[in-house]
């Protein structure tokens, strides 16, 4: 229905681009805010190993589909922090 009226392919594929990626700030957005959330990440005390590294990936995955990389390094130093802070609290 949001594509039925243009008559042009470059035209759908605008639309179909702001509506499910939104404008250049809707997308700067939610990179400030999934940045936010990988800088903050930390594993919750009732959160399994498997649960941490699954919403570590789903933060991490999100931010590489919106153009956003993050090296292995800095990736795989979240993560040993974050199990570090977990073994020092037990």
């Amino acid at each position: 229905m949001r594509v039925s009226t243009f008559p042009y392919g470059k035209e759908i594929w605008d639309r179909l681009c702001i509506t499910y990626e939104g404008t250049s700030e809707v997308k700067h957005s939610r990179i400030n805010i999934l940045l936010h959330d990988y800088e903050l990440f930390r594993m919750k005390p009732s959160e399994t190993i498997f649960d941490m590294y699954s919403r570590f990936t789903q933060i991490v995955s999100s931010l590489h589909a919106l153009g956003r990389e993050i090296s292995n390094y800095e990736k795989v130093n979240k993560i040993v922090r974050c199990l570090h802070n977990f073994l020092m609290l037990r």
